[in-house]
């Protein structure tokens, strides 16, 4: 008992608490539609869900786009959706992607409300991993009918985009071996992979990350076998950057208006691909006018 309060002690300092219980890891929230990682992958490669309207090519060796997570929308709460619209419509984006958590409840009329704000704000397409507040609620059965699949590919120019699964906090074999066969038929000049779960965690190893370490030993031999570029992740709603072998990888704080992030402002991404070369710059919302 001793040692149990020693450990909630250092999680408390670290801050780190709040982290895992709004991420359901000390106990469930709120009960959702269940269903298994294996099943949401034969669902989104079967083509059971809303289709990705893909982005329009032109360009396309030069070109740019948004990153961002943990939205955590609601109804109820301000968002970012307006500051989006004019950043994109500014810089040209070609597409905004997200890392999960894009609803904090799951609930079908947050999946609406999204929508909504979506043809309200953007004029370019919006596509989102699945997180695992993204599973409460309504949870699967309506991110697969309003957002669309939780594993999907799509090439823009000469990168690749990929999709990956870690809602439950596992990847499960199915979508290991997907994964392995797009990243090893792909001739994409940049490889980049949107997922909820990070690899790792500077703060401490909590279950923030990818639960399993097999699992994660895996995903990093994958990323190093395959040259991908960047692995984007969110979950702990905190910022860190890391460069492992040559792969970048970048834990998102938090795209969320109201459920701010633990070292930071609210935050997204703009990536520019220029032929062989891609930058990035961090912006803030505060920071845009709209």
């Amino acid at each position: 008992m001793k040692r149990i309060k020693i450990v909630l002690l250092i999680l408390l300092s670290a801050g780190l608490i709040p982290v895992l219980i709004s991420c359901g890891e000390m106990g469930t929230i709120s009960e959702g539609t269940s269903s298994t990682v294996d099943d949401r992958f034969k669902e989104s490669i079967d083509g059971d869900t809303k289709p990705l309207i893909l982005p329009r090519a032109r360009n396309t060796d030069h070109f740019s786009f948004l990153w961002l997570t943990d939205m955590h929308i609601r109804p109820d709460r301000k968002d970012y959706f307006s500051q989006l619209g004019t950043y994109s419509a500014e810089h040209n984006s070609r597409f905004i992607i997200t890392s999960g958590d894009l609803t904090d409840g799951g609930e079908k009329e947050q999946y609406e409300y999204v929508l909504n704000q979506v043809k309200a704000h953007l004029m370019i397409p919006f596509y989102s991993a699945l997180g695992n507040h993204d599973l409460y609620g309504d949870g699967w059965d309506a991110f697969k009918e309003y957002i669309g699949p939780s594993v999907a590919k799509f090439k823009f120019g000469n990168s690749l985009f990929i999709l990956v699964d870690t809602a439950s906090c596992e990847v499960g074999r199915d979508q290991f071996d997907w994964l392995e066969d797009t990243l090893k038929n792909s001739h994409a000049k940049h490889k980049f992979i949107f997922t909820h779960m990070c690899l790792y965690n500077k703060v401490a190893e909590l279950p923030i990350i990818l639960c399993d370490p097999d699992e994660r030993y895996h995903m990093e031999s994958l990323l190093k076998k395959y040259k991908v570029d960047f692995y984007l992740c969110g979950h702990g709603h905190y910022a860190e950057e890391t460069k492992i072998g040559d792969t970048i990888h970048i834990q998102g704080a938090t795209s969320s208006a109201w459920n701010t992030p633990m070292n930071g402002d609210p935050e997204f991404f703009n990536f520019t691909i220029d032929g062989d070369d891609v930058d990035y710059e961090k912006i803030y919302f505060k920071d845009i006018e709209y």
